[in-house]
């Protein structure tokens, strides 16, 4: 029975989702065993994993509808990593920028990430103070996801119709 190229694609964004997520909780075990704590919440903790991951596994797809070569792929990756980052407030805390900045870091899903953990790790809140960041990442991650699907969708059709007409 063949497979159809929409189960390929979700083969492929469902091992790089469990990939994220299996990354994520090495880095928070380890941070855990060396005495990090993460609010009293682990459900929240999780949930926020879940969605971050989500969305950094549709910004990924995405972008992979715009780049021909693994070189592209890696200079994009390596680009926004070092934007979206520090702009996001992974490098320093956004308290500390003008409002602009705090504003335009928003557009970052780190940003709600970050605001999530924030929440968890110094206010010591539950799963209600999560839930704005958590739904935006969900949003950004349904955003993405349709957005990569769609440019693929595109991409398919255009290289069809060149093939017939293709002498």
């Amino acid at each position: 029975m063949p497979v159809s190229r929409a189960q390929i694609m979700g083969g492929k964004l469902l091992g790089y989702f469990v990939i994220g997520l299996i990354q994520f909780t090495v880095i928070f075990t380890f941070g855990y065993v060396m005495g990090l704590r993460f609010g009293s919440d682990p459900l929240a903790l999780i949930v926020t994993l879940v969605a971050f991951t989500l969305a950094a596994t549709g910004l990924a797809l995405m972008l992979t509808t715009f780049v021909k070569t693994e070189m592209q792929a890696s200079s994009i990756t390596t680009l926004l990593s070092l934007t979206l980052a520090p702009l996001g407030g992974a490098w320093w805390p956004l308290d500390i920028v003008p409002a602009w900045m705090h504003i335009a870091g928003h557009i970052s899903p780190i940003a709600w990430a970050m605001d999530a953990y924030n929440a968890l790790i110094f206010r010591d809140a539950g799963l209600d103070g999560v839930v704005l960041p958590v739904l935006v990442l969900l949003g950004m991650a349904t955003l993405f996801l349709w957005s990569g699907c769609r440019a693929s969708d595109l991409i398919t059709l255009i290289l069809r119709k060149k093939r017939q007409f293709v002498f």
